[in-house]
């Protein structure tokens, strides 16, 4: 579960506006921003299972990066381009579709945790021309930039009132290695 850092990073996304791309494997990730207010929330996910929970827990549109042009996808569904875009994967070829994907005066956060995800390979390309010219964003955030003292008792409180649904993102799965190994 990768709350922490995906939601405090949320947490500067006013509330009425659009937020594309979010990251693979951030199931909750979509409730948590659906509870801050977020107007659009399109979920990009290669997993069929977890675009389908996606769309349970409260993203408005879903899509399969293998069977779209995702930027122009997020695009079309944002009016123009998302006004934010989160990234937790740490992949270079998701983290430039998802800053393409961006309108003007678009931002676009890297939620990363070293811990859970890893910051993935150290270079990536992105269009300088159209970072400038179009006025975005792009800000780094380790472990969400979370503040724990704020941060859990506010996360309790939107699970309290059935805004984070928890038990949602929840599935028992087992890892073959240890099947394997025993």
């Amino acid at each position: 579960m990768s709350t922490p850092r995906s939601w405090s990073a949320v947490h500067t996304v006013p509330p009425g506006t659009e937020l594309g791309g979010i990251g693979q494997g951030n199931r909750l990730l979509v409730g948590a921003v659906r509870a801050s207010g977020v107007a659009t929330v399109v979920a990009v996910d290669p997993v069929p299972a977890r675009r389908d929970m996606a769309l349970r827990i409260g993203a408005d549109a879903v899509l399969g990066p293998a069977a779209v042009a995702v930027v122009e996808a997020v695009r079309d569904l944002t009016g123009g381009g998302a006004t934010y875009a989160l990234d937790t994967s740490g992949i270079p070829s998701v983290i430039t579709e998802a800053a393409l994907a961006l309108g003007r005066a678009g931002a676009l956060a890297l939620a990363l945790a070293l811990a859970l995800v890893g910051l993935g390979p150290a270079d990536l390309t992105l269009d300088v021309q159209d970072l400038v010219l179009n006025g975005k964003t792009v800000r780094g955030c380790i472990e969400g930039d979370a503040k724990p003292r704020e941060f859990i008792p506010h996360l309790l409180q939107l699970r309290a009132k059935r805004l984070l649904p928890v038990e949602d993102t929840i599935s028992a799965a087992v890892y073959q290695p240890v099947l394997d190994a025993a």
